[in-house]
């Protein structure tokens, strides 16, 4: 895991991660999970999508995260208090629908 050509390899042969359930949660009953798939362009930019759904996030992270950023990353509340959002990242720019909510620079 330490070989830095490590990341265009796997680009280069095509290949993606595919998160298939990432779970974290809390001792409070806060509790995120992620799925989706994510790869990277010829330049190192990631490309994918992620379907985030959580309970107790928002609440617990409110303060520290300001409108209109904090439902554009989490969406709105369901009736049962629970939030479900996808986002999306095009050539490094993460989306929230279609507008940019952030970006992460080439991984190589």
């Amino acid at each position: 895991m330490g070989d830095s050509g490590l990341l265009r390899q796997i680009q280069q042969a095509g290949g993606t991660l595919k998160l298939v359930d990432i779970t974290a949660s809390d001792t409070e009953s806060s509790k995120l999970n992620a799925s989706g798939e994510l790869s990277l362009d010829p330049q190192g930019l990631l490309n994918g999508n992620l379907d985030v759904t959580s309970t107790g996030v928002v609440k617990r992270i409110g303060p520290m995260l300001e409108e209109p950023f904090r439902t554009l990353t989490f969406g709105n509340a369901s009736p049962d208090g629970s939030y479900t959002q996808k986002l999306s990242a095009r050539s490094g720019g993460i989306f929230s629908g279609l507008v940019p909510i952030s970006s992460v620079p080439p991984l190589f």
